[in-house]
């Protein structure tokens, strides 16, 4: 089945959208990684970027933002990660939050929570992306293991109650039957008409990553070069095309 998705060029173009994370201590590093990424002979590839605020020191301003969204004609991502999700941002939660208000007012399309975020915040974020026509994904990451079929499809349920548009979940991949849950969980969302984004993590992920993003996932994630990976067992760039198009 997988083989015979993988060389559908109809299904491919479809399903795949591969978002590439950029995570820079300045925004002048980050339009440098994004004039690295339209120069690839990938770029046709590129869906959108991810960008992680809670990494940039200062805090970048809207206009900032703004032209850095502008100037790559792709859609962005924001995140501010705090050390649960192994990010970077040091501040409270409401100050978190005002972050990715921040990156929504700049024109970013899609906004990463965490579900571990009070519902309140949440609510905050939700309105503000109705307000800028925006998609409120909200994500679970977990860092250990990749848990059952049920408990992914009531992690699922958790987000959607939050006001989720899509749900993000990210699993670490220890034995063959974590691909498999990850494969039939993404599976039964497209089934119930439910966007989800699925990610397997660690060294044996690569067939999680890949069975997925062709079973529907609605984004997977390749860095822009070995350098820049912000996941364990994150592909690059051209990696990811490369097994995706059997080149």
């Amino acid at each position: 089945l997988l083989q015979f998705t993988l060389r559908d060029e109809h299904v491919y173009t479809m399903a795949m959208k591969i978002c590439v994370p950029l995570r820079a201590k300045t925004v002048r590093a980050l339009k440098n990684q994004v004039k690295t990424a339209l120069k690839s002979p990938y770029k046709n590839n590129i869906f959108a970027f991810e960008i992680w605020l809670d990494a940039l020191r200062p805090a970048p301003t809207v206009n900032q933002l703004k032209e850095l969204f502008e100037a790559s004609g792709k859609p962005f991502v924001v995140v501010a990660k705090g050390a649960k999700e192994k990010g970077a941002f040091k501040g409270g939660e409401k100050a978190r939050m005002e972050l990715l208000l921040k990156g929504l007012e700049a024109g970013a399309r899609y906004v990463d929570v965490g579900m571990h975020t009070d519902k309140n915040l949440i609510n905050k974020l939700k309105k503000a992306c109705k307000a800028h026509r925006a998609k409120l994904i909200i994500s679970h990451h977990d860092w250990k293991q990749t848990p059952s079929l049920d408990d992914l499809e009531k992690l699922e349920s958790h987000a959607r109650s939050l006001g989720a548009d899509i749900v993000k979940i990210a699993t670490t991949v220890v034995r063959p039957s974590d691909a498999v849950n990850l494969f039939e969980f993404t599976k039964r969302a497209q089934e119930k008409k439910h966007p989800v984004i699925v990610v397997g993590m660690g060294k044996y992920s690569l067939p999680a990553r890949v069975g997925c993003a062709l079973l529907g996932s609605y984004l997977t994630y390749a860095a822009l070069d070995v350098r820049h990976s912000t996941a364990p067992g994150q592909p690059t760039l051209g990696e990811c095309v490369k097994i995706l198009t059997l080149e």
